[in-house]
């Protein structure tokens, strides 16, 4: 009962968000992204769990390309959320209205240029699914629609189970717009928001590298760094993504977008 009235707490301070967010309401016909739903699903089937078209406005799901994603019967997309909402585990009850609050945060500081081509990345929501086994997923959000300030009214949301790949509990959030030319980042564990990406440009360089296969001495040879160094930015990006390991990293880097 008390895990049932935080969430309906938590979603009253949601919707109220929002609402604020978006004073004017406009009617979409929904069915139009129903063909580009099924694109999506099928380029992204060997990587993303599900797909959902997202009225931002509304904060509720439009379509799911795949049911049965929180109940052995979830065909009800006016109650996702909730459900959404009571699998999450002690620890992340809040993720819900803090990824919303940042989010509504990070557009209203941007400007309608900076805003070009949007990208959020909410990574690390610890879940209890039906079965009773723990799920980690990575959220993936762009505009579908935007309005005058290019701030989303339907929005793509690609959902990734990566139980695999990450450690821990905490979660954080990534925004990029603009070819890349605006990046922040939020870390739950710190409650803090850094105008910078979730690894350094020079990090980002030893990733590179990783990712083509080179080891830690070839990398440091190719970057004019001792081994120790590049051993200190592959666990220092470790410990900032939560990823299990190198191989996990370079998976959630791919997956939002940093490499």
């Amino acid at each position: 009962m008390k895990g049932s009235l935080q969430n309906e707490h938590n979603l009253r301070k949601i919707v109220k968000l929002v609402e604020d967010f978006y004073p004017q309401s406009t009617e979409f016909d929904y069915e139009k992204f129903k063909d580009q739903l099924e694109l999506v699903r099928v380029l992204h089937q060997q990587q993303v769990n599900f797909v959902i078209v997202f009225d931002a406005r509304k904060f509720q799901p439009v379509f799911v390309s795949r049911k049965q994603t929180f109940d052995e019967d979830d065909n009800d997309l006016s109650q996702s959320i909730q459900r959404f909402m009571s699998r999450l585990i002690e620890e992340h009850k809040n993720f819900p209205s803090v990824s919303v609050a940042w989010t509504i945060e990070i557009l209203n500081q941007m400007t309608k240029e900076e805003k070009e081509n949007l990208r959020f990345s909410y990574c690390g929501a610890n879940l209890i699914n039906p079965d009773g086994e723990r799920s980690v997923w990575n959220i993936n959000l762009t505009s579908l629609i935007v309005d005058e300030n290019n701030n989303p009214l339907i929005a793509l949301i690609l959902v990734n189970n990566v139980s695999h790949l990450m450690k821990g509990k905490g979660y954080w959030f990534r925004f990029e717009a603009n070819q890349n030319k605006k990046v922040c980042t939020y870390f739950s564990e710190l409650d803090e928001t850094y105008d910078e990406d979730i690894v350094s440009p020079r990090e980002l360089e030893v990733l590179k590298l990783i990712a083509k296969g080179f080891d830690t001495k070839q990398i440091a040879d190719k970057l004019d760094i001792s081994p120790n160094t590049v051993d200190n930015h592959r666990r220092n990006m470790l410990a900032r993504t939560g990823a299990k390991d190198t191989t996990a990293l370079i998976q959630i880097c791919i997956l939002n977008g940093v490499l």
